[in-house]
């Protein structure tokens, strides 16, 4: 029996929108069903946390003014309305209308629906069923419930709730939970806007799995912000007294007025349907082969809903790939080797690869540590932005086997070195960059060089020989 679509893409997120715009560029026919009620379309585009800290960057540069002879020099003062109306602006410019998403030929269905088996795989909405070729989920994912006594009496926040409903009017004090890259976002972007904010984490450190040494530049910037941060604490309890939010962080009762839960995120896979096709799914995410299609051949996912981390700019990569797989029947994977782990403070942090603990512990000697902090480069003084650096680790032969960079263009930077890891070159290459004067992409330029000076350390007597039996030999 024929069919009606070649894909029909199942979610509305970041990641939906980016598969049904490169499944378009097959000139197929592709439908995308936004799982949302048509009151609310596409949902929010913009997350809040990325207006917050670019807020707070420009906040942060007034105290400057003196440095270029201005007048007034005094620290802004960040004002709550006023960014959440630019927020709201920011908003409608960049989330996705669905009448140009419907003039570029896709079929934007607002509305809900579910996967059905019999008597042929289709996706029933309310009023007729969708038949297509492929299925493609990216239905993204959500803050989990952490087990805590008492959670639900208390009103708490998640960042979804911060996305569609954020507060007209901030706390004076806000418990934040959570140790990794989007709770400490939240808790820098909080704090300059006046909020007390206390991060509680129940790791022995803030972001674990980071690279040491930028750990402790985050999280004395934190200190500096005014955050007070505890570590090992895991909160056991949470109550409502007198209007105050109380929890139990170890050994501590801590006050405040909100609570903001930053938990690992658990999959939107509720009214799917998915046990009539026959499709896994764990409370972390759908079950998927390496070429990301489920135990269904005609069924593909992608983005959060695997439950991996959930940063757009993953699902985007994997939905490319799962678009192409899904129309093709191909078995291309993600290459999440050249894939940069992403901390969105303001001073972003970004790292590709093993940390300079790990490579010592797999390469002994043959691991390599090149480092240049930002205060050596000019365009980081001309910016007042000199807290930061840049470290690879690299074996001798110019493998790179990790990279970690905090400060200002770090993500531009980061693309350098994952293109080089995705075509399998290393130091050789990088090395040769002309990188244009100022610019933060000298950083290359003497990394490069404190690669090159290593390895002719390492030869230098044969090099001082061959020179000296050259100098012999000349006439």
């Amino acid at each position: 029996m024929a069919v009606d679509y070649d894909l029909v893409i199942v979610g509305s997120t970041p990641t939906a929108i980016a598969a049904a715009r490169a499944a378009l560029r097959s000139q197929g026919r592709v439908a995308l069903v936004s799982q949302r009620s048509p009151e609310e379309g596409l949902g929010p585009e913009t997350p809040l946390l990325p207006s917050l800290s670019a807020l707070g960057a420009i906040a942060q540069q007034q105290p400057l003014a003196h440095w270029l002879g201005l007048a007034d020099s005094a620290r802004a003062e960040l004002q709550w309305p006023a960014a959440l109306a630019w927020h709201h602006a920011l908003g409608d410019t960049l989330a996705p209308d669905p009448a140009v998403l419907a003039a570029q030929g896709l079929e934007v269905i607002l509305g809900q629906g579910a996967f059905r088996r019999e008597p042929s795989l289709g996706f029933n909405l309310a009023d007729r069923c969708l038949r297509s070729r492929a299925y493609l989920i990216a239905t993204g994912s959500h803050t989990g419930r952490p087990a805590i006594e008492g959670l639900d009496a208390v009103p708490y926040w998640t960042p979804e709730t911060l996305a569609t409903q954020p507060p007209e009017v901030l706390p004076e004090r806000l418990l934040i939970l959570g140790g990794q890259g989007l709770a400490v976002a939240w808790a820098e972007a909080f704090a300059r806007f006046g909020v007390a904010v206390t991060l509680i984490t129940r790791q022995p450190r803030l972001l674990p799995q980071a690279e040491p040494e930028a750990v402790a530049l985050i999280q004395a910037q934190l200190e500096a912000d005014g955050v007070r941060i505890l570590t090992g604490s895991p909160i056991t309890q949470a109550r409502m007294l007198d209007q105050e939010v109380w929890v139990q962080a170890g050994n501590d009762a801590l006050a405040g007025d909100r609570l903001l839960v930053v938990a690992a995120p658990q999959p939107n896979l509720t009214g799917l349907n998915l046990e009539a096709v026959r499709v896994r799914a764990t409370p972390r995410g759908l079950s998927v082969k390496p070429w990301l299609q489920t135990a269904h051949p005609r069924i593909y996912a992608c983005g959060a809903v695997l439950g991996g981390d959930p940063a757009p700019y993953i699902g985007h990569h994997e939905a490319a790939i799962a678009v192409e797989n899904a129309l093709w029947g191909r078995r291309r994977v993600p290459h999440y080797q050249a894939i940069p782990q992403w901390v969105p403070t303001q001073n972003p942090l970004i790292s590709l690869g093993l940390t300079e603990a790990q490579a010592s512990q797999q390469y002994h000697e043959d691991a390599w540590v090149l480092r240049c902090p930002y205060k050596a480069l000019p365009q980081a003084h001309l910016h007042h932005q000199v807290n930061g650096f840049a470290k690879l680790i690299v074996r001798p032969s110019g493998q790179i086997l990790g990279a970690h960079i905090l400060g200002p263009a770090a993500p531009e930077l980061m693309s350098a070195i994952a293109l080089l890891q995705e075509s399998s070159q290393g130091m050789p290459a990088l090395e040769r960059l002309i990188p244009i004067a100022p610019s933060y992409s000298e950083v290359w330029t003497q990394l490069g060089q404190q690669w090159r000076d290593r390895r002719h350390q390492r030869w230098g007597p044969w090099l001082e020989a061959l020179a000296a039996w050259r100098r012999a030999r000349a006439r």
